[in-house]
């Protein structure tokens, strides 16, 4: 129902097309589906995946300057399997993306243990989706508040952010 609500005209007009021509449909699938398989040919199988870091394909990047004790960054390529039906990037792929850069954060900065950290509070506000097929920078600024001891139980805000 969110879809056809916040659907144009002309996207609406084209899926009634689409659902009264099933060849033309069959078409356009087979067409998305190959250009899909094309995008995807590089994801690691997900077979093959063994942590969450790792099926994000989060890497960490150098962090210089007044923070660089304090805050890290990660980047993460936005692949199709993190996107949703509208193409662009997937709320629960953002959080898993958000809770992957907070314990690696706890992990590097605190010696929390791999399995040690876990979120227990999320509240996401979204300025603008998540891009599609994009490299995206994760940053996890902990909140300097005299009431939240260092290590796994203190607070952070993590920032998304397009590196184009």
């Amino acid at each position: 129902q969110t879809m056809v609500c916040i659907a144009s005209d002309a996207q609406r007009i084209f899926w009634n097309i689409q659902l009264r021509c099933p060849p033309l449909f069959e078409y356009i699938w087979h067409r998305d589906m190959k250009r899909l398989k094309e995008l995807s040919k590089h994801s690691i199988p997900v077979a093959e995946v063994r942590s969450l870091i790792e099926l994000l394909e989060m890497q960490q990047k150098p962090v210089t300057g007044d923070t660089a004790g304090k805050e890290a960054q990660f980047s993460v390529f936005v692949a199709p399997r993190l996107l949703n039906v509208m193409g662009v990037g997937h709320g629960a792929a953002s959080a898993a993306m958000m809770c992957a850069a907070t314990c690696e954060h706890f992990r590097t900065q605190a010696g929390v243990p791999p399995n040690g950290c876990k979120v227990t509070d999320l509240n996401v506000f979204y300025v603008n989706p998540v891009p599609p097929l994009q490299t995206v920078t994760l940053t996890v600024k902990p909140i300097d508040k005299p009431a939240s001891p260092p290590g796994p139980t203190a607070q952070v805000r993590v920032f998304i952010a397009s590196d184009k």
